[in-house]
């Protein structure tokens, strides 16, 4: 598979050329093309993230339990927030209170969740 930089290497090999033999025309476009070379390498970093991102959310969701009004994780005592991941798909752990409780620090007001057990 030929990569993003590859390409680029290509293309600025190319535009050595164009200006040693003063094709400005050439120039321009290869120019032209190392702006869309760029562009795509933006998308393609874009799009890494995002796929990422979905693979982890992907494994969250098969893997949290809901109980309780919050989602948790085997092996992790601190439980996440259900407005979050369900509305945002945002994993935001919950702080505990003083009380035995759970709040969401992301949420603009205090919102207590059901009491640990």
């Amino acid at each position: 598979m030929v990569s993003i930089s590859d390409a680029a290497k290509a293309v600025n090999a190319i535009a050595k050329i164009a200006k040693r033999i003063k094709n400005y025309e050439l120039t321009e476009k290869v120019a032209d093309l190392q702006g869309l070379l760029m562009d795509l390498l933006a998308e393609n970093t874009q799009l890494k993230a995002e796929l990422t991102e979905a693979q982890h959310n992907s494994d969250f969701a098969n893997k949290a339990t809901l109980k309780d009004g919050a989602y948790w994780l085997d092996g992790d005592a601190v439980p996440f927030c259900q407005r979050c991941w369900e509305v945002e798909h945002n994993m935001v752990h919950l702080d505990k209170t003083g009380y035995g409780a759970y709040i969401c620090p992301e949420e603009i007001y205090r919102r207590e969740l059901h009491k640990s057990k």
